[in-house]
């Protein structure tokens, strides 16, 4: 009888000890898989733009075209490629193949097309805006814009001067791609520019008939001289049922060309009103420019400004 006692007491605590086992093993599972939930919830990632290019040469009409490839510490021209050679286009291949590219989209979605600014197609540059419209442009579900078009143009001299006559011999490509544009793109469509990139679009609209229509034209701190628009405003509103003109008082860049230009840019001048089709934004005031040059400078406040980037998505929902 104590064997049997003695052997049923070692099997009690058999029992317990298994199940005691068992319940550290089952509470070490739900452990690792609630952090393993936790984590996959906090990686989950925004949403996030695609962002294409269309790279227009001041030699010739046709255009190299294709996506950007964005990674942690360098941006990356992903060109098209036929038999393994960068394919060169018209405008409305290039297009035609970004439509392509965006078929799966929602039928409420829009694109964005940006034309950018003096130096803003180095390297470094296109890296800057490529991750920043990433990070925190159109990120979300409430916004429908899918998809950037980066117009890409020839910025890179040192010198202002050839920088101006390289736009201006590109003028006829970016006329022949902004007409194009009804043609191939089956979504809405909206049209920015970066300081000289305004003005690379005032010479084209000046010199060539343009009749797509835009729902939005954002000039964002443009590289203008102010009597360009006084003279020529129109043009601006032909171009777009919105159009948009953020300046900011001080901007130091722009300082530099009216010194350079000998005439007073519209991205610095507080003198206009909005007259019902044209909305001027005050960025003025800002406080919250996240970055430490552009701080001194305040003139990519589109790309450092959360309270520019909010106004910008609130524009073109």
């Amino acid at each position: 009888m104590k064997h049997e006692t003695k052997g049923q007491e070692l099997y009690n605590k058999y029992i317990c000890l298994s199940l005691a086992n068992n319940n550290t093993i089952m509470n070490y599972k739900n452990l690792i898989l609630s952090v393993v939930f936790i984590f996959s919830y906090l990686n989950v990632k925004a949403k996030t733009v695609k962002q294409f290019f269309i790279k227009i040469s001041p030699s010739g009409e046709r255009v190299k075209y294709g996506k950007f490839k964005i990674k942690k510490f360098s941006t990356k021209f992903d060109y098209v490629k036929k038999n393994l050679i960068i394919d060169e286009a018209t405008t409305n291949d290039a297009l035609l193949w970004v439509n392509h590219e965006i078929q799966n989209f929602p039928k409420e979605a829009k694109v964005l097309f940006f034309i950018h600014g003096f130096w803003a197609s180095l390297p470094y540059s296109l890296n800057r805006s490529t991750k920043k419209f990433e990070k925190y442009y159109f990120t979300s579900d409430s916004s429908n814009v899918c998809a950037i078009i980066h117009i890409i143009w020839d910025a890179n001299s040192i010198n202002y001067r050839q920088t101006v006559k390289s736009l201006t011999n590109s003028t006829n490509t970016l006329a022949d791609l902004l007409n194009n544009i009804p043609n191939t793109i089956d979504y809405k469509y909206s049209l920015m520019c970066h300081s000289m990139g305004n003005r690379f679009l005032f010479e084209t609209i000046s010199k060539y008939v343009i009749s797509t229509r835009f729902e939005e034209l954002i000039l964002m701190a443009p590289d203008l001289d102010y009597r360009k628009y006084e003279k020529d405003g129109s043009l601006f509103t032909n171009l777009a049922s919105s159009v948009f003109v953020f300046f900011h008082t001080k901007d130091k860049t722009l300082l530099m060309s009216k010194t350079y230009n000998g005439v007073e840019r519209l991205g610095r001048m507080s003198k206009y009103k909005d007259n019902g089709k044209i909305h001027f934004i005050n960025c003025s005031d800002l406080s919250d420019i996240d970055d430490i040059i552009d701080k001194y400078n305040k003139h990519i406040y589109f790309l450092n400004s959360k309270t520019i980037r909010k106004k910008v998505e609130d524009i073109l929902k």
